[in-house]
């Protein structure tokens, strides 16, 4: 299969700390089914954007996203590779973002699930504002992350959930009095969702 895909995107910011950020993104994406088990989706085009930090400032780059799929019997293997601007993690008024994931998926028995993954980013400002953020150039993410799941008949689903990230920055940075180039978070989650 073959697609084009148009996306626009708007990151708005107080003008004290970056204003707003216009995005067009144009892809060409690619879907093959390489065997029975094995299928790839590729996509890259052009990106525009336009910074409006106390005037216009535009320039075009590259965006993408790579994801290749295995199934097993019981579960399945997902690696993705992503280019794209985001909105920073309210560490940056907007970056420019790459991302990789490696997922996996099995079903344990009849009603219950299991996924992990583990990712890694590296995400560089688009602007350099005086108030608010981080004064940094860039920082750099990875994650690890596991999800139980529990079907509960055909519109309930308990899961118990945790991930770890941790965060290192290039430069050392200040939050509420202490300063370090690294943060880690620990993040435990239980709850019931409905599809109705």
């Amino acid at each position: 299969q073959i697609g084009l895909i148009y996306a626009f995107q708007l990151f708005q910011f107080p003008q004290d700390t970056g204003g707003q950020i216009y995005n067009h993104v144009v892809n060409v994406r690619w879907s093959h089914s390489i065997t029975g088990r094995l299928s790839l989706i590729a996509g890259a085009g052009p990106q525009y954007t336009d910074l409006q930090e106390g005037g216009a400032l535009t320039h075009w780059s590259v965006s993408g996203r790579v994801q290749l799929r295995y199934k097993f019997a019981h579960s399945s293997v997902v690696a993705t590779y992503e280019k794209f601007t985001s909105s920073g993690s309210g560490f940056f008024a907007g970056a420019d973002t790459k991302a990789a994931r490696l997922g996996y998926q099995r079903a344990l028995g009849r009603t219950w699930d299991f996924y992990g993954d583990v990712g890694y980013s590296h995400n560089k400002r688009l602007q350099s504002v005086l108030f608010g953020g981080v004064n940094a150039a860039y920082y750099d993410e990875g994650s690890a992350g596991a999800i139980f799941r529990k079907h509960l008949g055909h519109t309930y689903d308990f899961f118990a959930a945790y991930r770890f990230s941790e965060v290192a920055f290039d430069v050392p940075v200040c939050f509420s009095g202490s300063c370090g180039n690294t943060s880690q978070r620990h993040v435990g989650t239980v709850g019931v969702e409905w599809h109705p």
